[in-house]
């Protein structure tokens, strides 16, 4: 989908600790979590990567929506939050967050 879009897509991650290592390792500029994955969900991961790389963008993508509001997830330094049912949106978010940067994006 990113790719498609002229997006750099540096790295992919199959669990929130394998995103946190490679989004230490590629630096990207935006990062998008899915909220469930194993070992370490998304959420989790966000709220570490935040703290460890605060000038990275976060979006948690979830089909949670309902659970967790974007002011929720805001709070826990996510730039945005995206339903599953509405994935098509993920790369217009993305877009409006990064205005101004280059197009690098990890995707756990």
């Amino acid at each position: 989908m990113f790719q498609q879009e002229g997006w750099n897509v540096c790295a992919e991650a199959i669990d929130g600790r394998e995103a946190i290592a490679k989004a230490r390792e590629f630096k990207p500029q935006i990062v998008v979590l899915d909220m469930a994955m194993p070992i370490m969900n998304g959420l989790d991961a966000g709220v570490m990567l935040k703290k460890m790389m605060p000038e990275t963008c976060l979006i948690l993508f979830t089909s949670h929506g309902k659970i967790l509001t974007e002011e929720k997830a805001q709070s826990f330094g996510f730039s945005a939050l995206i339903s599953k049912s509405e994935g098509e949106s993920i790369v217009a978010a993305a877009e409006r967050i990064l205005v101004g940067k280059s197009n690098q994006i990890g995707v756990a």
